[in-house]
């Protein structure tokens, strides 16, 4: 698929989210360099299922409810800095992401950015890659449409988030 481009056809409002978080720095990410990212954009939360399912949607009230904190926690990204979250709905063209790292009590909210479907994302001699990483002081992401991530595959998308989304090392399609 040389050259694939997200054009006209693409859906704007779903999106897959490729992020890789810092680990925390306080209470017990002081010692374990681990995560469990949440991904919060506007009122809705996502719990991912791994690089080839819908992540689970939650209000934000059952998001950080006890429910997510001692259960489920972060679903298929539990103990990981780095995670695929699948058929996000951004609700307009530009919304606001929050990643979560989820603890037991005072949950780890990382800076919130206003986001939009990365335009220049693209798969290209069986690579994925996207220009517009979103860099903030504690993750990287990348906002891929979702029909592209789903061309790309779930194996290109993990190798994505194994070479921390890194603008010039592309994640080969397989």
């Amino acid at each position: 698929m040389a050259g694939h481009t997200t054009g006209t056809a693409s859906r704007a409002d779903r999106v897959t989210v490729l992020i890789v978080m810092a680990p925390g720095s306080r209470g017990i990410r002081r010692w374990n360099k681990t995560a469990d990212p949440m991904l919060c954009v506007e009122g809705t939360c996502y719990i991912a299922d791994g690089p080839g399912k819908a992540a689970r949607s939650l209000s934000r009230s059952k998001a950080f409810g006890p429910s997510v904190a001692l259960g489920d926690r972060a679903g298929a990204c539990n103990n990981t800095l780095s995670c695929v979250f699948r058929n996000v709905e951004l609700p307009g063209t530009t919304a606001w992401m929050q990643p979560i790292d989820l603890r037991i009590v005072r949950h780890d909210r990382r800076e919130a950015r206003r986001v939009a479907a990365d335009p220049t994302c693209n798969i290209e001699r069986g690579y994925l890659a996207c220009q517009r990483t979103i860099e903030a002081a504690d993750y990287r992401a990348w906002i891929v449409p979702e029909d592209l991530a789903r061309a790309a595959g779930p194996s290109a998308l993990q190798t994505a988030l194994e070479n921390g989304l890194a603008t010039r090392v592309l994640a080969h399609k397989h």
